[in-house]
C-alpha cells in the first residue's frame, strides 16, 4: 500500500491517492476525497499498474513476489500551482520471468475536465550500463539553486537497488 495527498485540481483541499496491490480486485491507483467528513472513491488514475510494468500476464498474481512495489508522491513539480502525482513503482522479483522491466517512474497531471494524463515516464536504470534498479522509490525537492535564470523547477530524486543479476540476487 501507498498513500499521498495532494491540491492535484486548485481548488485549496487535498485530494487523497491510494495504491492497491492486487488480492484478488486488481491492482490500482485511485483518487478519494473527503466532503463534511465523507469519503467519496473517485476514478482510478492508473486502473492496471502490472500493464503499466509490462507484467500483466503475470501468473499467480496474488504471490507477492508478482506485486508492484509503489512509491506516490504529490508535489508541483512543474510550477504551475497545481500538485502532480509522482508515482514510481516496479516488480521486483516476479517469479514467472526475469526479464521484465524495473522500476519505472511515471508523473501525473490531473486536467481541468477531471480525467489524469501521463506527461513523463522513464524506466530507472543505472547511467553507466543497462541494469535495472529495483526497490525504488522517489521524492521530489529543490536540490539545485537556481541561477536565475527563470523559474526554479524542483527535481525529482528516485534511489534503489541495482539489480546487476537480472533477479537472480534478489
Amino acid at each position: 500500500m501507498a498513500i499521498a495527498a495532494g491540491d492535484f485540481d486548485g481548488d485549496g483541499k487535498d485530494t487523497i491517492v491510494v495504491y492497491a496491490p492486487d488480492w484478488g480486485s486488481g491492482t490500482f491507483i485511485k483518487e478519494y476525497t473527503v466532503t463534511n467528513g465523507e469519503i467519496t472513491e473517485k476514478q482510478a488514475i492508473i486502473p492496471d499498474v502490472l500493464s503499466k510494468l509490462g507484467n500483466s500476464g503475470c501468473k499467480s498474481k496474488q504471490d507477492l513476489k508478482n506485486q508492484p512495489m509503489v512509491s506516490l508522491v504529490a508535489e508541483d513539480t512543474d510550477k504551475d500551482g497545481f500538485d502532480e502525482l509522482v508515482v514510481t513503482a516496479g516488480m521486483n522479483d516476479v517469479t514467472t520471468d526475469d526479464t521484465h522491466l524495473g522500476s519505472r517512474l511515471f508523473v501525473y497531471d490531473k486536467l481541468t475536465d477531471n480525467t489524469w494524463n501521463k506527461t513523463y515516464e522513464n524506466e530507472l536504470k543505472v547511467s553507466e550500463g543497462n541494469d535495472r534498479i529495483v526497490w525504488a522509490s522517489s521524492t521530489v525537492g529543490n536540490m539545485v539553486a537556481s541561477t536565475g535564470t527563470g523559474v526554479d523547477y524542483p527535481e525529482i530524486l528516485s534511489a534503489g537497488f541495482v539489480d546487476n543479476d537480472k533477479g537472480k540476487n534478489i
